[in-house]
């Protein structure tokens, strides 16, 4: 039932018709079943004088004699261009609401009404206007208690009771607040919203979570966005040390980190109404109990476990009336104890929960008279499990740095930053997630100074390593870890740079077909072949590169091929031609261009 205040006019016009023998307030409820719509006394209504209100959208209405409805033979008739669809410029109740209807009579001859001065100044009217005020004040007071009962409509000290009701109060100046700054590595290729209600919480301890108070929008083309945000706990345990902001809870498509530029510090105002009743309905989302999503809203509560952290597995077929859940994330005894009282709470009745949480165990109670000696019985349905909750991976980086003149610390900084890299990206994947390997080498390549790399990604204790593939956690409820044993991460050598030209001949379909595609895919495969000879090693000479690329295939020929090489961390270029050496341990070699040559014609560039 909804109800809205009614303005103080219609109480005067109700009172003058009740008091001069009209009829008011006549009820119905909009509905299709409960159609026609007959007024009580239809023989003698006035049909001019049918004044019907009731509900649009919530708020009062009073509605339109001769655009609304009709009155046709002491029967409301509301107007319609189809079946169930309004008129054009015609409004109708809420469905499902109450509407009511006053009019006048004509007066009986053998009962005429006592009173029939209706006339401004009138004692009828003086009085009507005199109770209508105080019902019209009533009926607002009414209203604000009925608003005050609601979470969208309750206000002020209300609101505080309502919220309270899901157990969130409202944030004020003991709750220290800041700034999350929401970042990419390459210009958004789009609008990236961060809703609010977003969950921030620092990568080492002491565990502080915080939560964005406003939605924000990382606009097209842009790398950051900035989002206020407040701790989720009172006093000095929600200061969060500048850039310790790290974990996002919730991976949001498209944003890579995050961080706090500036620590979060105590001052500013009181939380609005805005703020605590969106951050009350989101827990109210999540305190219903009994479904999976309660108890990964419960879960995601506890300071340091994020929602890619948890699997709940429900599989009523195989196992009826068992979950189990696995949370991959590092613990203290007193969280872990946290979690699993709120699994427990937050359980269905009647459903075991496994769980691989390590809780101190319950002292069993001593025998007493309650239990007649017996054993109290078991403990609670939830029952540690012994599942594995780690997938321990390693990853080998040989990384080429963008500059070929590193002093010794700027080298030092740069194999920094990229082991600082890989654990971010490995940290921020979930329970079962894949380690994309694609993904993996972008975080690489985006860290400042990193000209290239070459990875491997395996699982640790594996005898042979998965090379350049994604990898799947066995068995899936496990989380990706690496740790810092399975990391490596190395700097290539000083690169010496290899300007290589080659002479072909076509051969078969390729002499008729197109030259511009015929040399593309021969310039592909050369230097393809080249690539491959370099990865083996060994001494560089013009035997060995002639050796990689002399085979013939389907389409050409190599008759004769050249180079010439430079040393750049050492500035020298070594002009004659076809040099032969051996890389050292802190060389790497590189084919830097290639010239495919037919005749005379030059035909191919850098690859």
């Amino acid at each position: 039932m909804s109800f809205a205040a009614e303005p103080y006019g219609v109480f005067v016009d109700d009172l003058v018709s009740s008091l001069t023998g009209g009829v008011t307030r006549e009820r119905f409820t909009f509905l299709e079943d409960q159609k026609p719509f007959t007024l009580a006394f239809a023989a003698s209504a006035v049909a001019t004088s049918v004044r019907v209100s009731g509900l649009v959208n919530g708020a009062y209405f009073r509605f339109t004699p001769g655009t609304d409805f009709d009155v046709v033979a002491g029967t409301i008739v509301w107007r319609e261009s189809a079946p169930d669809v309004p008129a054009a410029r015609a409004t109708w109740p809420d469905r499902g609401s109450d509407f009511y209807a006053s009019y006048e009579r004509t007066a009986d001859p053998e009962s005429p009404p006592r009173l029939t001065d209706r006339n401004p100044g009138s004692i009828v009217r003086t009085l009507a206007e005199s109770f209508a005020r105080e019902y019209a004040v009533l009926s607002r007071q009414l209203e604000l208690v009925y608003d005050a009962g609601f979470l969208e409509t309750a206000t002020g000290r209300d609101l505080d009771q309502v919220a309270a009701l899901v157990g969130v109060t409202r944030w004020t100046r003991s709750v220290a607040s800041g700034e999350v700054v929401f970042a990419r590595g390459t210009p958004a290729p789009a609008d990236i919203f961060i809703p609010a209600g977003t969950l921030v919480s620092t990568g080492r301890p002491p565990a502080v979570t915080v939560e964005t108070t406003d939605a924000q929008t990382l606009r097209s083309g842009t790398l950051s966005a900035t989002a206020p945000v407040r701790a989720r706990v009172p006093g000095p345990p929600g200061v969060a040390p500048a850039g310790s902001l790290t974990v996002i809870n919730r991976p949001i498509l498209g944003i890579d980190s995050a961080t706090n530029p500036q620590p979060l510090v105590f001052g500013g105002a009181d939380e609005t109404d805005t703020a605590l009743r969106a951050r009350a309905g989101r827990a109210l989302e999540a305190g219903g109990g009994a479904t999976t999503d309660a108890m990964l809203g419960a879960l995601t509560s506890v300071e340091g476990i994020r929602e890619q952290d948890v699997r709940i597995v429900d599989d009523p077929i195989a196992s009826p009336g068992l979950l189990t859940i696995t949370i991959a994330s590092d613990l203290d005894g007193s969280r872990s104890a946290l979690a699993a009282s709120l699994i427990e709470q937050t359980r269905p009745a009647g459903i075991r929960v496994h769980h691989n949480l390590v809780v101190p165990p319950v002292t069993p109670l001593p025998p007493s008279a309650d239990t007649h000696g017996e054993d109290p019985g078991p403990p609670s349905p939830s029952t540690a499990s012994t599942d594995p909750v780690w997938f321990d991976i390693g990853v080998a980086a040989a990384v080429t740095a963008a500059s070929a003149s590193l002093t010794a610390q700027q080298k030092t900084a740069l194999t920094a930053a990229v082991s600082d890299a890989i654990i971010a990206f490995v940290q921020q994947l979930g329970v079962g997630d894949t380690v994309v390997y694609n993904r993996l080498v972008g975080a690489i390549v985006d860290v400042p100074g990193v000209y290239d790399v070459s990875l491997d990604v395996y699982q640790a204790g594996a005898t042979e390593h998965a090379g350049r593939k994604n990898l799947l956690p066995v068995p899936p409820e496990t989380r990706p870890r690496l740790q810092s044993g399975n990391l490596e991460v190395r700097l290539r050598g000083a690169l010496v740079a290899l300007d290589v030209s080659v002479e072909v001949e076509r051969k078969g379909l390729a002499v008729i077909a197109p030259r511009d595609s015929v040399f593309a895919e021969i310039h592909k495969d050369v230097v393809r072949r080249l690539q491959a000879q370099l990865a083996t090693g060994g001494t560089i000479s013009n035997a060995t590169l002639f050796g990689a690329v002399k085979t013939d295939t389907d389409t050409y020929s190599v008759k004769e091929l050249s180079y010439t090489a430079e040393f750049l961390d050492e500035g020298l270029r070594v002009t004659r031609k076809d040099p032969e050496f051996e890389p050292t341990a802190d060389q790497q070699a590189w084919i830097r261009n290639v010239v495919v040559n037919e005749t005379s014609v030059v035909s191919g560039t850098s690859p």
